[in-house]
């Protein structure tokens, strides 16, 4: 992703080859150069984020309204769909510079991990399965 857009579309966009796009996108080169652009401005993201985790927390209350042709204001009560986008931004902000899927899983309460192996025995009525006896 560059800018929020895929190497895809930001190759097509500048008439790139995509290969090119993407290796020069992952250089180290330029990772150090967008990490100086961005210390540059530390101050400013800060304050920035900031005010976005405000935006998104008050967009957790959002209300529906509506004027009607006389003028008044009628509520109509949560509006669902500014809520769920509130999360959505929240995740992107909280996500923002992750790579996903390479966290490691906690581990249940109870115990250990299971391997896939002790997953489909279990499954199958293996070992510590429940029996299909009534």
């Amino acid at each position: 992703m560059v800018g929020g857009k895929k190497i895809a579309q930001v190759a097509r966009q500048e008439q790139l080859s995509r290969q090119w796009t993407s290796r020069e996108a992952h250089q180290p080169q330029t990772e150090v150069l967008i990490a100086e652009l961005l210390d540059r401005h530390g101050d400013r993201i800060e304050k920035l984020v900031e005010r976005s985790i405000k935006v998104i927390e008050e967009a957790f209350e959002a209300e529906k309204v509506a004027v009607t042709k006389e003028g008044d204001i009628l509520e109509l009560g949560p509006d669902h769909y500014a809520r769920l986008q509130s999360v959505r931004r929240l995740i992107t902000l909280a996500l923002a510079g992750r790579k996903i899927g390479t966290s490691i899983p906690e581990q249940p309460a109870g115990g250990r991990l299971r391997t896939m192996d002790e997953i489909r025995t279990k499954i199958s009525g293996g070992h510590g399965g429940r029996s299909s006896k009534a």
